[in-house]
């Protein structure tokens, strides 16, 4: 098969996905669910220890858009920018 455009042949080769992974990566689909279930404990084990919050990481930081509204508050021509 060759691959054509404009007349010109393109040169290519095949891609393998599979070539990177190991096969004790690969979890089937029968054991994912307990797999999924270790892993959920494993996070509520860390938030016991305060080592993992969700809570925290759930929502951005909001420091720039304060600093937005404070400088819309200085300069109102900015309100009609953004």
């Amino acid at each position: 098969m060759a691959l054509m455009h404009e007349g010109r042949k393109i040169n290519y080769s095949v891609f393998n996905k599979l070539a990177g992974l190991q096969q004790n990566e690969v979890v089937e689909n029968k054991r994912l669910g307990s797999v999924l279930a270790h892993i959920q404990q494993q996070h509520e084990e860390l938030e016991k220890q305060n080592k993992r919050s969700r809570l925290k990481k759930s929502m951005p930081s909001r420091k720039a858009q304060k600093a937005v509204i404070e400088q819309r508050k200085l300069n109102p021509v900015l309100d009609s920018c953004g």
